[in-house]
This record gives structure tokens, C-alpha cells and sequence, in this order.
């Protein structure tokens, strides 16, 4: 099982090079994870928030509504994160990385997905359709 684990990983965040394509990231090796001694093209952080957007339909259909408070909450945590570590007050590791950039990439697409219903609620009732 182990093993199976280990050659999806590779698979999805070692040999993909779309995720280097297409995904701005510095890729820098200390704050990165590894498997089997090879890095995976995105950091610890980028990895949590690629995973938290495949999983963020159960974000969604857990929360309801309410992920905009979870969203804001989330946010805030990985800005906290971010920025005391770049303005070198302390120094973060891969996985409370990884941990708020999955938290993030869970609430955000839900949190845009919200707005967007709102959005269209809002242009419904202007015109009045039904």
C-alpha cells in the first residue's frame, strides 16, 4: 500500500510537468516534501493548496454557506503564516505549511463558488426572473 501511495505522489506532484507549466511556485528545497529523494515540483504550501482545491467539493457540500466564515478564518491563518515567515520573525515548517495551504485550498473554490450563487441570486431578482 505503501508503495502504491508512494508512486501516486510521484506520479501527481513529481513527474507532472504541468504542474511546473501552469503553477508559479519558488520550488525551494528546504520547503519542499520529497519522496523516494526526488522533490516535488511545489512547495509544502502549494502542494496543501492543490490538494485542498481536488477536495474542496466535500469543503462544499460539508459546510454549506458557511464556508465563508471557515474561508476567512483560513485565509487569515495562512497570511499569518506567509507573512511572519517572510518578514523572518520565525521560520515555518512543511508541514503547518502544508497544513494551512490545504485549509485554504478547501474553503477557497467553495468561498467563490458562494459568491458566485449570490451573484447570480442578485441578478435574478433585478430582472425578475424566475
Amino acid at each position: 500500500m505503501k508503495n502504491l501511495w508512494e508512486q501516486f505522489l510521484i506520479r501527481v506532484f513529481v513527474d507532472n510537468l504541468t504542474l511546473c507549466k501552469y503553477w508559479r511556485c519558488h520550488q525551494l528545497s528546504e520547503r519542499s516534501f520529497f519522496v523516494r529523494g526526488r522533490q516535488f515540483h511545489l512547495c509544502a504550501r502549494c502542494t496543501g493548496i492543490i490538494t485542498g482545491y481536488f477536495l474542496s467539493p466535500l469543503a462544499y457540500f460539508t459546510l454549506g454557506e458557511e464556508v465563508t466564515f471557515y474561508f476567512i478564518i483560513c485565509a487569515m491563518i495562512i497570511a499569518l503564516d506567509g507573512f511572519t515567515q517572510l518578514w523572518k520573525l520565525r521560520e515555518s515548517a512543511n508541514i503547518l505549511r502544508f497544513v494551512t495551504g490545504l485549509s485554504f485550498g478547501l474553503t477557497f473554490p467553495s468561498f467563490c463558488f458562494v459568491i458566485l450563487i449570490k451573484i447570480f441570486h442578485l441578478i435574478k431578482e433585478c430582472y425578475g426572473w424566475q
